[in-house]
């Protein structure tokens, strides 16, 4: 996964070609540009115990849940 500026034209074509290139290595899944990752270090504690409802949280579910599935099928 990456985290992904998505209003950034140049961070889309990258992860289109990436994904392109390495269907089996990259994931759907992104980890949106937040402050609320930064703020981990800060807070000393996983994004989804001090922000469970932020978008960032979300993500990183997303990305478990695609992790755990890929290694499941496998």
């Amino acid at each position: 996964f990456s985290m992904v500026q998505r209003q950034k034209l140049l961070h889309g074509e990258t992860m289109e070609r990436m994904r392109d290139a390495y269907p089996k290595q990259m994931l759907q899944a992104v980890l949106p540009f937040s402050t609320d990752v930064e703020r981990m270090g800060v807070n000393r504690a996983p994004v989804m115990a001090f922000a469970p409802d932020r978008p960032s949280s979300q993500a990183y579910g997303q990305i478990f849940d695609e992790i755990r599935d890929r290694l499941w099928k496998s």
